[in-house]
């Protein structure tokens, strides 16, 4: 209980820094039973001169802490952006699981989170919960897992990604507080020495729209092992929500190909 409450406090503080689905699978790992700690760091510097020069910083980090039988995934992400005198936050997260007892069939998962998305128009996100986790498949090489659980959910929407011809008379921010159902499958399986695919598809709604109105993601992440600490990485991820909550596209895409420092 003390390792959720911290994770729990640490989420909360950072709160205070400004796509509705978290790919928390794409930061559990097969874990390496001779290390304590695994994880990865992907930063991404982008400078463009113009009128104004702007620059973007990205960086991603997860790290995954070994404790006895249990494990403590950690995660977060900043987008970084400077546009001549401007400086401001475009989108990240903070994330923490806290999982007892790897070797069990059934184990316990925790987990709290804060997300924020601008370009989506997320001014921010909470969600924590308890999940079910169910170890289908489990050795060195491939992991196959199933969860699912009751989650409490806190968005803040605005209309900054509305088009203008779908904005309301009243563009008042939108606070929805929930309790939904979330649930995963994850799949993780070392193709070869080298080569490693991760896939995780997720499913959140409320109890009573369970299939009616539900939010639908899915990743697919596959990394080409270079040297001992270096990663090639393709990520494809996609979210489709089928009841928007202010009027923006149902589906959001992202694609991502990069170097990733792993340890």
């Amino acid at each position: 209980m003390k390792y959720i409450l911290t994770v729990l406090v640490l989420i909360f503080c950072l709160s205070k820094i400004q796509a509705q689905i978290l790919f928390s699978e794409s930061f559990n790992v097969l874990l390496d039973t001779t290390k304590k700690v695994q994880g990865s760091v992907t930063p991404e510097l982008k400078i463009q001169t113009q009128k104004r020069t702007l620059i973007e910083f990205t960086n991603m980090a997860d790290i995954v802490i070994r404790m006895k039988r249990n494990s403590l995934p950690i995660a977060n992400k900043i987008e970084f952006n400077k546009f001549g005198s401007e400086i401001f936050l475009s989108g990240g997260y903070v994330y923490a699981k806290f999982r007892e007892n790897l070797d069990k069939h059934f184990s316990i998962e925790y987990f709290a989170q804060v997300h924020w998305a601008e370009a989506r128009g997320l001014e921010r996100r909470y969600a924590a919960g308890p999940t079910m986790r169910l170890k289908i498949v489990k050795n060195p090489d491939l992991g196959l897992f199933i969860g699912m659980g009751p989650m409490y959910e806190y968005e803040e929407w605005n209309y900054t990604a509305v088009p203008d011809d779908e904005l309301p008379p009243d563009q008042t921010p939108i606070i929805n507080q929930l309790i939904k159902n979330a649930s995963y499958i994850s799949y993780k399986h070392r193709l070869t020495e080298k080569i490693f695919v991760d896939m995780s598809f997720y499913h959140q709604a409320r109890y009573n729209q369970l299939f009616s109105s539900p939010r639908l993601a899915s990743s697919t992440r596959v990394s080409y092992q270079l040297t001992e600490n270096l990663q090639a990485l393709l990520m494809y991820q996609n979210i489709y929500d089928y009841k928007p909550v202010v009027p923006i596209d149902h589906w959001f895409h992202r694609v991502i190909a990069t170097l990733a420092i792993s340890f």
